[in-house]
């Protein structure tokens, strides 16, 4: 047997294989058996059951799982279940449960977070939600922070995170100790069991890096939280972040960081983010990060106020994107990262030309870089698409046509310019050069073209030998 517990005339034993058996006085069922006829020898009733407790005439199981567990008399709503029916058999109450308790006639349970629920008979208060009387068919929530629970025939009792002790209900002999002998209809504090004042303990809770496994010789960034575990408020002082360093050494290293902490209330966290912290040469590494001081702890509980972060440094690599083919487009994705970084080459064709393929075929999705590499990406000039922008300098100078305005790779374009009155053809620039007459031809054409047809001002020039001569001076 690991527990027991004891009704007014029915008992309950808990083995150690998690049986819950039960025998006795079963007239509201408060055995379990799903009869009323009394018990003489115990009988299993549950199985996986962690803790139990009695009342008058009915019974209470906490199961390993969190779930409460109530069968019995349920005249007052002690059950839980809503109702004011017996129940021969167990019925489920709550779940999330970490503890319970039993009344006469009402019933206590702490949930695994700290809060307190209790319901039942509530003549004199005793489920403490500041009513009295009408009892409480199902379970109110009354407080919260509760460690511990304890039920009287009509009070309750619980002690708080903190050491404090409370006590509710019915108090006509003193049994709440708050040095009357008035019910309560809420939770009082016992004279002389106040909080207990416990000290900080700072941890740190969590270190997140970026990248995971930096390059060699590059930074890398630590987000580090750091939460005030104990039961009372404090300065955890410096958080201190090195990276790449041993744990005998002293503070003061190369690239070690620190920042001051604020003053933290217990239960809060804060979160201090490091950035340029060196990653070290290739291997595997450790990054530290400790509440400390000058090196020097600020509470006596050190056990989790430091925490670590393997890592590795990797080789850099580099990734080249290249351009082939007869068309022409923008590639992206190239540079020097940490091996085995994913990484995705991208390619763009230009107006006229059309992305063809990637080779290795591989770079036409996200890969992990592991050593350098290339991928070059193909690019196919498309029919018809070539322009060629022809323009007239200066634009009062007279005209100028190309046709056609688009070809095909490695076809032709014929450009002609035509002068304004007054202006004489002075010869091309750009793509079409020299003076060679008003008519160029551009031949295979593999690329866009772009030609200017110059003219001169005939005020501004004077007819010489073969041609015009600038007049002197003008």
């Amino acid at each position: 047997v690991a527990a027991a517990a004891a009704g007014a005339y029915h008992s309950l034993a808990l083995k150690t294989d998690g049986s819950l058996w039960a025998w006795g006085y079963n007239v509201y069922s408060q055995v379990g058996d799903g009869t009323t006829a009394n018990v003489l020898l115990p009988v299993q009733v549950l199985t996986g059951v962690v803790a139990v407790a009695a009342g008058e005439n009915f019974s209470l199981a906490l199961k390993g799982d969190g779930t409460l567990w109530a069968w019995g008399r349920n005249m007052n709503g002690q059950l839980g279940d809503g109702t004011l029916i017996n129940r021969p058999l167990p019925v489920q109450v709550l779940s999330g449960v970490a503890a319970m308790a039993a009344g006469f006639s009402h019933s206590l349970a702490i949930k695994t977070d700290g809060s307190l629920w209790a319901w039942g008979y509530n003549r004199y208060a005793q489920v403490g939600d500041g009513t009295m009387p009408g009892d409480r068919l199902i379970p109110v929530q009354v407080l919260t922070g509760v460690v511990a629970v304890a039920g009287g025939a009509n009070h309750s009792l619980v002690r708080k995170a903190d050491g404090s002790l409370w006590a509710w209900g019915r108090n006509g002999s003193g049994q709440l100790g708050d040095g009357t002998a008035s019910d309560s209809l809420i939770p009082v504090q016992g004279i002389g069991f106040g909080a207990t004042i416990l000290p900080p303990d700072f941890a740190v809770t969590n270190i997140a890096l970026t990248p995971a496994n930096p390059g060699a010789n590059a930074t890398l960034t630590a987000t580090v939280t750091v939460t005030n575990q104990g039961l009372a408020a404090g300065a955890p002082g410096a958080l201190q972040m090195w990276a790449d360093r041993a744990a005998a050494a002293p503070c003061g290293g190369v690239g070690d960081q620190s920042a001051m902490l604020p003053s933290l209330a217990a239960g809060a966290s804060a979160t201090v983010t490091f950035t340029g912290l060196p990653a070290g040469a290739v291997g595997a590494k450790t990054l530290r990060a400790f509440v400390d001081s000058a090196c020097q702890t600020l509470e006596s509980d050190d056990s989790n106020n430091q925490s670590t972060r393997p890592y590795t440094t990797v080789s850099n690599v580099t990734l080249t994107v290249a351009t082939a083919g007869t068309g022409s487009g923008t590639v992206g994705g190239g540079g020097t990262y940490p091996a085995n970084t994913l990484v995705t080459p991208t390619a763009a064709a230009a107006t006229g030309s059309t992305f063809t393929s990637w080779s290795p075929s591989g770079c036409g999705s996200t890969f992990a870089l592991t050593a350098n590499t290339t991928c070059t990406a193909t690019f196919t000039a498309t029919l018809g698409s070539y322009v060629i922008t022809a323009t007239a300098s200066p634009a009062a100078g007279g005209a100028v046509s190309c046709l056609p305005t688009a070809v095909a790779s490695g076809g032709t374009s014929t450009c002609a310019a035509t002068a304004n009155p007054g202006y004489v053809f002075a010869g091309w620039r750009g793509d079409c050069v020299g003076p060679a007459g008003t008519t160029c031809i551009l031949s295979n054409i593999t690329s866009a073209k772009a030609v200017v047809a110059t003219y001169v001002d005939m005020a501004l020039v004077v007819p010489s030998r073969g041609g015009w001569r600038a007049i002197l001076g003008r």
